[in-house]
């Protein structure tokens, strides 16, 4: 559903986001840095904050000031330090959400799932300085400080979802989605521009948005989907959920996409990437790379003197091999030759079912998953800046992970550790990980009939190895 369609539906009053074009994403990177020297004791913001302790009891306190704000700088500091911990918080209710989904817990994995899809867009928000706070919602303006954006309060759940719709439909979106995704350390925009046979990069770039399923209609369904299965008993959906098998396949995915490919999340960086190139080129049509005016002229390409070889190639072969020169990566890009393709990510996250079942805990798990992947690299972005610097982001988690109880795998606090020998320890964390989502797949593999106890008892350790999102989280925030 686009944002113009929205605007159509009586639920929604565009009183609620009038204000929402002046949120400003680089004073919001101002307030963040800001913030940031005040959080090295804590990990969050001082007392001395207007709003630290409790913002939402402040600001009902807030309404009988005039103006209805008593400290706008400490509320923009409020926002934008909140969208680390939304992405941080959305991570940790993916995880829960995935071992309520091996448990066989259905209403627990879907309420939990469209809790990390929730946190996962507020924190998306409020790193492009769109603030919501219990029914409150602000923006933070050019010039630092905070304002209500728009006339009409609205319930958290609405005004994000049609935050979210608004923000997707916005070309600026598309383009920092185009940044802060990588592949071999060279963003999705310089890639697209690399491609002459790509006419439009800027609208390719606007697929993303569609490919990553950022869809208000999604959010609403889900949110009331959520409602059925928190406040429903529930044997009235009769469905034992999804089986051992399909939660070894889904995790299998879903690694697969966000495992530290040079750091961010690579996998889902060149599933994108492959798509846009398919959508853009065509994915099986043969090219002769005898013919040098199509070549040179639509993919900005030289035949280097034979280097594909006198054989026809397709032309996402070609763009392949001009741009990237790991072999590993260019193996990874999904081509379809004749034969289907398996159901990724991407294709479970489109959907969505009308009634609750197995099938609505893995879409709303994918939708949120894609979320998050998109929030963790825009907080990323928000604090590396121009830069590009990794330190920022590792400084931030060292605070973090010092405060709150991270994984005991993350938790480099107090080590004299430089950046790179930190990658390399998160790499060794990483291969950990991919042992036991392996052995969770063989083990599957081998009883089609397998029973969900007998799954629990043999693999709990892995299931929760598998499920170890805070590693995730930190490698997107120092791609």
């Amino acid at each position: 559903m686009s944002f113009h369609d929205v605007q159509q539906s009586q639920r929604f009053n565009y009183k609620m986001i009038e204000n929402l074009t002046d949120a400003d994403r680089a004073a919001t990177r101002r307030a963040l840095l800001d913030a940031m020297p005040k959080m090295e004791e804590s990990g969050w913001l001082p007392s001395e904050n207007y709003y630290a302790d409790d913002a939402d009891k402040t600001l009902r306190q807030d309404k009988d000031e005039t103006p209805p704000i008593a400290e706008p700088t400490d509320l923009a500091e409020y926002i934008a330090a909140s969208s680390l911990f939304h992405m941080v918080d959305g991570w940790a209710y993916l995880r829960n959400s995935l071992i309520a989904i091996a448990s066989g817990d259905r209403s627990v994995a879907y309420h939990l799932g469209y809790y990390a899809e929730l946190r996962a867009a507020m924190s998306l928000l409020a790193a492009s300085g769109i603030g919501i706070i219990n029914g409150k919602n602000y923006v933070i303006k050019s010039d630092g400080q905070a304002a209500p954006a728009g006339s009409k309060n609205s319930s958290t759940h609405d005004f994000t979802w049609f935050a979210l719709s608004w923000w997707a439909d916005q070309q600026s979106s598309a383009d920092l989605l185009g940044e802060v995704f990588k592949i071999e350390g060279r963003s999705l925009n310089e890639i697209l521009n690399s491609i002459p046979a790509i006419a439009s990069p800027a609208q390719a770039t606007r697929s993303i948005i569609e490919k990553l399923s950022l869809d208000l209609e999604h959010g609403r369904t889900d949110s009331l989907m959520r409602n059925r299965s928190s406040y429903e008993p529930s044997s009235v959906v009769r469905d034992s959920g999804a089986t051992p098998r399909e939660f070894s396949q889904f995790i299998t995915k879903l690694w697969d996409i966000i495992q530290p490919i040079s750091f961010g999340y690579g996998g889902l960086a060149i599933e994108i990437l492959s798509s846009i190139i398919r959508d853009s080129i065509g994915e099986g049509s043969e090219i002769d790379v005898e013919d040098e005016d199509f070549l040179e002229e639509g993919l900005g390409l030289d035949n280097n003197a034979g280097f594909f070889g006198d054989q026809p190639s397709t032309g996402i072969d070609i763009c392949l091999n001009n741009l990237f020169e790991n072999e590993s990566t260019r193996s990874r890009i999904r081509i379809a030759r004749g034969h289907a393709v398996p159901e990724s990510i991407f294709d479970t996250a489109s959907r969505v079912s009308a009634h609750p079942s197995k099938e609505t805990q893995l879409e709303v798990v994918s939708r949120a998953a894609l979320l998050l992947t998109i929030s963790t690299l825009s907080c990323n972005g928000l604090l590396s800046g121009d830069s590009g610097s990794r330190e920022i982001g590792i400084k931030w988690w060292d605070i973090y992970s010092a405060n709150h109880g991270i994984s005991e795998n993350l938790d480099y606090s107090g080590s004299t550790l430089d950046v790179e020998e930190k990658a390399d320890l998160l790499r060794d964390v990483w291969e950990e990980i991919q042992d036991s989502v392996n052995c969770i797949s063989e083990f599957t593999e081998r009883d089609n009939e397998l029973v969900r106890i007998e799954f629990l008892r043999s693999l709990s350790a892995e299931i929760r190895n598998s499920t170890i999102f805070d590693v995730a989280a930190f490698w997107g925030m120092t791609a």
